[in-house]
C-alpha cells in the first residue's frame, strides 16, 4: 500500500503496552496524522468505536487493544480475558471494513501457535495442533482475531492481516505486576525484592522455559515497515529476538538491579510453554533486524521501576 506521512492512522489501544510504542515509532517514522484512543473510549462498545472511526475516518488501523497478562492471570479470569479480546476484535474490524478503512493490521499473541510445534514457529504451522493449555482461552480469542483478518480478506477483498509478536517486553511492562509478561513480572518481583532486602524470592515453575524476548520499541518499528510494504494477506511473525530460559533471564535481571539473593523456583506451579520463539525470515528479507539488546533493555526497565517507586514514595510523604 502507498502510504504518505499525512496518511491517517489510528492505533487502537494506545494505552497498552505495545499500543504507546507503535504511536511512538509512527510519529519517529514521520506521521503527522497519527492518533490513539480518546481518553473515555470503551473499544468494547459498538457504539464508541463507530463514532471514532466516523469521526476520525483513519486510512489505516492498528489493532494493539485487549487484556493480556501473565499465567496467573490466564489462570484467574479466563473468561474475562477471552471475552474483553472478542469484543474487541468483532467491534473493531467490522466498523472499519463498514466506514473503508484500507489498511488494517490485527495485533495477535505468540500463544496461537501449537505447544508442541517445531520452534521457532513459522506462520503455516497455525492450528496444527493443541495450544498452551495455560493460556488456551485468551489465545483462542487472539486466534480469532486472526481468521477474522481471513475472513474478511476472503469475502470483501479488504486489506486486513495479522501480525503475531513474540514475547515483548520494556519500560511499560513493568508497572502491572497482574498483567506484566515474563521480563516485567520477573523484575517487579526481583526488583521489589532488592528494595526490600529479602534473602530469597519465589519464581514460578522450574526456571527452564525459554522464551524469545524482543524489545518493544523494535517490534513496534518492525510494525511501522510491515505497515508500509507488506503485501500479503497471510499473518506475519515479528520474531528475531534473543532466547534466555527463565532460569537464565531471572540471573540476567538480578545482575542489573544487583540483587544477590537467592532464587527459588517453586516447581509445583506451570512454566507454561516449553519453549516459544518465532521464525522471522520475513522481516529478514525486507530488511528489518532488531537494535536493542536485553541487557539494555533491561537496564531502561530497572530505571523506569526506580523513578516509578520514587515518584510514589514523594506522593506517601
Amino acid at each position: 500500500m502507498n502510504l504518505d506521512k499525512h496518511t491517517k492512522i489510528w492505533i487502537a489501544g494506545s494505552d497498552t503496552f505495545l499500543g504507546s510504542a507503535l504511536l511512538k515509532a509512527f510519529q519517529r517514522a514521520g506521521y503527522t496524522h497519527c492518533s490513539g484512543d480518546p481518553v473515555g473510549i470503551d473499544l468494547t462498545n459498538p457504539s464508541d468505536v463507530e463514532m471514532l472511526l466516523a469521526r476520525f475516518r483513519p486510512t489505516v488501523v492498528l489493532v494493539a487493544a485487549g487484556l493480556s497478562g501473565g499465567i496467573g492471570l490466564n489462570k484467574r479470569q479466563p473468561a474475562c480475558l477471552m471475552t474483553h479480546n472478542l469484543q474487541i476484535v468483532t467491534n473493531i474490524l467490522p466498523a472499519a471494513h463498514s466506514f473503508g478503512v484500507k489498511r488494517l493490521l490485527y495485533f495477535a499473541s505468540s500463544c496461537i501457535y501449537p505447544r508442541e510445534c517445531p520452534m521457532p514457529a513459522r506462520e503455516e504451522m497455525l492450528m496444527s495442533g493443541p495450544m498452551e493449555p495455560t493460556s488456551e482461552f485468551y489465545s483462542m480469542a487472539k486466534l480469532t482475531g486472526v481468521k477474522l483478518c481471513e475472513a474478511f480478506h476472503r469475502q470483501y477483498g479488504a486489506d486486513f492481516f495479522a501480525v503475531i509478536p513474540t514475547n515483548l517486553y520494556g519500560p511499560q511492562d513493568a508497572l502491572d505486576p497482574e498483567r506484566a509478561h515474563v521480563v516485567g513480572a520477573l523484575l517487579n518481583r526481583i526488583g521489589w525484592a532488592k528494595q526490600m532486602q529479602l534473602a530469597e524470592v519465589q519464581i514460578w515453575g522450574t526456571g527452564n522455559a525459554r522464551r524469545e524476548l524482543l524489545h518493544v520499541d523494535d517490534a513496534a518499528e518492525a510494525a511501522v515497515l510491515l505497515t508500509e510494504r507488506y503485501a500479503e494477506e497471510k499473518p506475519v511473525n515479528i520474531g528475531g529476538g534473543e532466547v534466555y530460559s527463565v532460569r537464565e533471564l531471572a540471573e540476567k535481571i538480578s545482575e542489573v538491579v544487583g540483587y544477590t539473593g537467592r532464587l527459588c523456583f517453586d516447581i509445583s506451579q506451570p512454566d507454561g510453554a516449553p519453549y516459544k520463539a518465532l521464525d522471522g525470515r520475513i522481516l529478514r528479507e525486507m530488511g528489518w533486524r532488531p537494535r536493542r539488546t536485553l541487557v539494555e533493555g533491561l537496564q531502561e526497565m530497572w530505571h523506569h521501576f526506580l523513578e516509578l517507586l520514587s515518584g510514589e514514595q514523594r506522593r506517601v510523604a
